[in-house]
């Protein structure tokens, strides 16, 4: 327990606040939540060069492979909010096992915290597709985002995310993934 980091803390309470609203939710809504994460991540992976070379062009202080990751964390995140707002408005709770409501609220709180972890993997992964392999220093950067990277480098959650999760993710997802990309993760 002494080795936790600040970050390994934050996450401890991300992952129960998702185990929560997952009792609440359900099993329907967080396998929603799969298939958005799931186009959001892969949208991301195909438009973080396009969309960071069209970025170049008008934040010019940035180092090319920095508007990648910001094209990157862009795409993502507004995808995977909009998402989110969209299945939570449109959506209207059917337990999958209706007798049992018990069980599917159970299954909603397993899958939820499944999903974040997904979710928070791939943030870090985006962070890392930069901060990890950051050649130049002195570098300009958005602050929250070197933030959230320096909270989270020490972290012995996240770097089991970095190091065992997202290199078989990026696996299974291989034909998603760009070139260069899946190299990217757990080095």
């Amino acid at each position: 327990l002494r080795s936790l980091t600040v970050g390994d803390l934050i996450l401890i309470l991300i992952f129960l606040a998702a185990f929560l609203a997952g009792y609440i939710q359900g099993l329907i809504r967080q396998l929603l939540g799969v298939i958005i994460w799931f186009i959001a991540f892969v949208l991301a992976l195909s438009l973080r060069q396009p969309a960071g070379s069209f970025l170049q062009q008008y934040w010019t202080q940035f180092v090319p492979d920095y508007t990648d990751m910001l094209a990157f964390v862009i795409v993502f995140l507004v995808v995977l909010v909009g998402g989110n707002l969209i299945a939570q408005v449109t959506y209207k709770r059917m337990p999958v096992l209706a007798n049992r409501q018990f069980a599917d609220e159970i299954l909603g709180a397993v899958l939820s915290t499944g999903l974040i972890i997904l979710e928070v993997a791939t943030f870090l992964f985006i962070l890392d597709t930069f901060y990890r392999h950051q050649t130049a220093s002195g570098t300009n950067t958005v602050a929250i985002f070197s933030s959230i990277f320096d909270l989270f480098k020490d972290s012995a959650i996240a770097r089991s995310l970095r190091d065992g999760l997202m290199p078989g993710l990026l696996t299974i997802l291989g034909p998603f993934v760009p070139p260069g990309l899946a190299g990217l993760a757990g080095s």
